[in-house]
């Protein structure tokens, strides 16, 4: 399973989640997919993301989970039940 986290460069919510999955020593996990540039804007539309920041999770054609993470109480939701 491959894992994607898009981003925008002035999105303040993607820099904490990119800054809190570091602190817990995940980020390096993820691809980091910025939205702004035109290849980051397909790549997000492809995987049907429509909001920033989002985390997906890459498990196949069309399998595809998205999550859409804005603080750290979702992180640390989403890392206790192992999806993160």
């Amino acid at each position: 399973m491959r894992k994607a986290l898009i981003v925008t460069k002035g999105c303040p919510a993607c820099a904490e989640l990119k800054e809190m999955l570091r602190q817990k020593g995940k980020l390096q996990e993820y691809q980091i997919i910025d939205a702004d540039t035109e290849r980051g804007f397909e790549l997000a539309q492809q995987l049907g993301v429509t909001h920033v920041p989002e985390c997906v999770l890459i498990e196949g054609r069309g399998n595809n989970q998205i999550y859409r993470i804005c603080n750290r109480k979702q992180l640390n939701k989403l890392m206790r039940t192992g999806t993160f």
